[in-house]
């Protein structure tokens, strides 16, 4: 037998440790291909948008590869780490440090190729779809067409057939420092009891709960003055969480006989403390990339639910115009002619806006009538203001309308009488997200001359509400942008740029999670083997298969959701923060994100579970 046969061997043989290892790795490069065939598509050439796509794609697979040279070396670290003792047998039957050296570059390579190959296939598969949902999440006008990354296909290959060899000649390196005694021995030295320092335990405590206090208390901009000092403290909380807090409490948790002695706790608990602290930078490095993955996905869905929702609620019409008074006639009936041609049918109400010199501030006057139409056309009260009355309107949820000024200013009127504001008055009737002053019809009509005028002009559209972008388009290209809002118009541009964004936050956030359950597998299996020796050992003194469902099911829970729970409560912590930074409730999205994450997870512990729980009964 080669010594290259040899080395196929072994990765067949450990072929359990390696799917996960393998799976995980090509999924990587899938990832990484699928950013290729879209960034390298022809339709994405020519225009400021596309090129801005292609640059965003650009970054982001950098990110995803930088990623994956981590990723990938820990995970084959963590899968070395359950061979020392095979290392260490082969060593004795007289391999040398260069042959073991020579053999896990090999595996390696193996492995990485097949991933890589594996990677590339499964992205050309599935990049019709990739291509559509990209196309749908973009809001791109061009359709992208399957074509055949050749560019995609040499960059990936290469790139991750680069990264394979590194990751391969750092490993070796980190075998050639390894003693003979201890791979011999592997993880059969005594650790003792784990103990918890309670000056690191209460510092983990007041550390996470600082900066939970701190993020959920501070609103607006603060939100980012305190951003990174939280960060760092709760960071430093959460690995002190894991080393010290969960040990402490696990002690607890011992002492506590009722609990302690309560049916098959004392099995359960019996090694859970040297579980935790073994796996203290594993659960802490989950914990991490899982609240990245949840922050940044549900803030990229925040924001763009945030950016949406001010649209809506700044602009009530469907389409609103501004018209100079000598040209209002015209334009007006252009638009009415190009809704009708498009076949939508709306509801059209106009009025002229008059602004007034106000001590040296230029402020919009409107009377009772014009406002009272404007706001049954929204289904908005209306008011009932008397002569000698005037009133403040401030627009909803608006922070810039200079209401406390305008209630300090008065008005004075031709015949010689003062107005003074009285109330306030919140409504998106009229235009404007700065107030405006509402006066009876008789007293408008004393007002003086104004300083400038203009036409308003909306329509609400009750007809035909898909053809509003097309129609929007056409007008656009005949009136100014300051001329003429489409509301519809506005939120698919938005849409269509930040789509970017969105899709590559997306894919960045699924390749962290899916990364970090990578983690949690390897943990878990790489203790397998020593768990199989303790179950086939209990079960002798009477232990039953229900009884050892139970017990590997809560230690499997325990082991796979502490840090999954940790990075959801951190998740939705930053992300109440980002709705303070904002003033905008994202509840719903936030639950959303998480609660998709969370699902994910409980599905991916089951399917862990069951081979995990087979694998042990297999042996009894």
């Amino acid at each position: 037998m080669t010594f290259r046969k040899f080395a196929f061997n072994n990765v067949v043989r450990n072929k359990r440790l390696y799917a996960a290892y393998f799976l995980s790795s090509m999924f990587t490069v899938m990832v990484f291909f699928t950013f290729g065939i879209f960034a390298f598509h022809p339709s994405l050439a020519g225009n400021e948008m596309n090129a801005s796509v292609k640059t965003g794609m650009n970054i982001s697979a950098g990110i995803i590869y930088v990623f994956s040279f981590f990723f990938i070396l820990y995970s084959m670290s963590s899968f070395l780490n359950t061979r020392k003792r095979e290392f260490g047998l082969l060593m004795i039957q007289g391999m040398s440090v260069r042959q073991l050296r020579r053999m896990v570059f090999l595996e390696n390579m193996l492995i990485g190729f097949f991933a890589t190959i594996g990677g590339i296939l499964l992205g050309l598969v599935f990049s019709k779809f990739i291509l559509l949902i990209a196309e749908n999440v973009l809001v791109m006008e061009a359709p992208l067409n399957f074509y055949f990354p050749i560019h995609a296909l040499l960059i990936t290959f290469g790139s991750f057939t680069l990264l394979f060899f590194f990751i391969s000649l750092f490993v070796s390196y980190i075998l050639r420092s390894r003693k003979l005694i201890d791979l011999i021995k592997g993880n059969k030295k005594s650790k003792g009891e784990p103990k918890a320092n309670i000056f690191l335990t209460i510092l983990a405590a007041l550390l996470i709960g600082s900066g939970y206090a701190v993020a959920l208390n501070v609103e607006g901009v603060a939100v980012i003055a305190v951003m990174l000092p939280v960060i760092i403290v709760v960071i430093i909380g959460t690995y002190l969480f894991f080393t010290q807090l969960s040990v402490y409490f696990i002690r607890k948790l011992k002492k506590n006989e009722n609990l302690f002695w309560r049916k098959t706790n004392m099995i359960l608990f019996s090694d859970l403390s040297f579980r935790m602290k073994d796996n203290a930078r594993t659960f802490f490095m989950v914990a991490i990339v899982s609240t990245v993955a949840f922050s940044a996905i549900g803030t990229l869905f925040g924001f763009q639910s945030f950016i949406t929702a001010n649209m809506n609620t700044n602009h009530p019409y469907t389409f609103s115009s501004y018209s100079p008074v000598d040209q209002e006639q015209h334009e007006v009936e252009f638009i009415n002619d190009t809704l009708k041609k498009e076949n939508i049918e709306s509801i059209h109400d106009e009025t002229l806006l008059r602004y007034y010199e106000i001590n040296q501030n230029t402020v919009l006057i409107t009377k009772q009538s014009e406002f009272n139409r404007f706001a049954k056309l929204l289904g908005e009260d209306t008011i009932d203001i008397q002569p000698g009355e005037v009133k403040v309107v401030e627009f909803k949820k608006s922070k810039f309308g200079h209401t406390e000024k305008l209630l300090e200013q008065t008005i004075s009127l031709t015949s010689g009488e003062t107005l003074i504001p009285e109330g306030v008055i919140s409504s998106r009737a009229l235009p404007t997200l700065a107030s405006y002053y509402v006066v009876s019809d008789q007293d408008f009509e004393k007002l003086p001359n104004p300083t400038r005028e203009e036409y308003y002009h909306v329509w609400q559209v009750t007809k035909g509400e898909k053809n509003t972008l097309s129609a929007s388009k056409k007008i656009l290209e005949a009136l100014p942008d300051y001329e003429f809002y489409s509301r519809d118009y506005m939120i698919h541009e938005v849409n269509k740029y930040y789509g970017l964004v969105l899709f590559v936050g997306l894919f960045i956030g699924i390749v962290f999670f899916v990364s970090a359950g990578s983690f949690l597998y390897f943990r878990l299996y790489a203790d397998l083997d020593e768990d199989k020796q303790k179950f086939r050992s209990i079960a002798k003194i009477g232990l039953s298969e229900k009884e050892l469902k139970t017990v590997l099911t809560k230690q499997t829970a325990i082991l796979f959701f502490t840090p999954i729970v940790v990075a959801l409560v951190h998740g939705a912590v930053a992300l109440t923060a980002l709705s303070h930074f904002f003033y905008y409730d994202i509840t719903k999205v936030a639950v959303s994100v998480l609660g998709v994450f969370l699902l994910i997870q409980i599905v991916y512990f089951y399917i862990v579970r069951f081979f995990y729980t087979k694998q042990i009964k297999a042996v009894l």
